[in-house]
């Protein structure tokens, strides 16, 4: 759980198998919101690794649920960063 040559602010707790994902997937977010996937990221590998109540699945089970959450995270933004949100309409003049 390093953040040893990243170019990227990772998550506190993560696995290192998957930081060039991370990174990926964080590069892909606005500067703005990156701690806040960042902060949550780290949350919740840690909830499901508190949760998880075999021992040698504690790290998988957290890495898959923060995982899915940045993953949803960065899908809720995408359409945000590539401009793919519409434009409210023009209200016609009464």
């Amino acid at each position: 759980m390093s953040n040893a040559n990243n170019w990227l602010k990772m998550p506190e707790h993560h696995l290192n198998d998957d930081v060039k994902w991370i990174q990926e997937m964080l590069s892909q977010l606005p500067v703005y919101v990156r701690q806040r996937a960042i902060e949550g990221y780290s949350d919740v590998f840690l909830q499901a690794m508190d949760e998880e109540q075999i021992s040698y699945k504690k790290e998988n089970a957290a890495c898959k649920a923060a995982n899915i959450r940045l993953r949803e995270f960065v899908e809720k933004f995408k359409p945000v960063t590539t401009e793919k949100v519409s434009k409210p309409p023009i209200a016609k003049a009464a």
